[in-house]
């Protein structure tokens, strides 16, 4: 990750990431159960939010968000809200690919400009994984 991560970028990170979930369709409101928003695994914690309020709707995978050179406000809002989200949780098979995102997101958002990493084998494998786990109800 990025050698140190200042009160000011989280913070700005946290506000960035709830508007950008509000700007995509994350706005909550009326009669809504947030009892069915839960999750039982710290992975859904972290994914489902950007999942289904940015990714589904634009048609978009984390494989994608991954291989994309030049991120839109999508892309970068799916960053933003890995970064809100992750905090110190254990994410198993997926670590690669959400740790990749956050750099990418932390390094597309430095001042002054920091190189994106570039992803590796290993985090495309873990972003098709995710995909797939996502297709198959990991978090339904």
């Amino acid at each position: 990750m990025i050698a140190s991560r200042s009160v000011s970028q989280a913070l700005f990170a946290a506000i960035i990431g709830s508007w950008l979930l509000v700007a995509c369709g994350g706005g909550g409101g009326g009669n809504h159960d947030a009892s069915k928003e839960l999750t039982p695994t710290p992975v859904c914690d972290v994914v489902e939010i950007p999942h289904k309020r940015i990714l589904q709707p634009n048609d978009l995978t984390y494989r994608q968000v991954v291989d994309t050179e030049t991120w839109t406000k999508q892309e970068v809002g799916v960053g933003a809200a890995l970064l809100y989200a992750r905090g110190e949780r254990d994410l198993g098979p997926y670590t690669a690919v959400v740790d990749h995102l956050i750099d990418r997101y932390e390094a597309d958002q430095a001042e002054p400009p920091v190189d994106s990493p570039a992803p590796t084998t290993a985090v495309r494998r873990s972003a098709d994984d995710l995909d797939g786990a996502l297709a198959e109800g990991l978090c339904s």
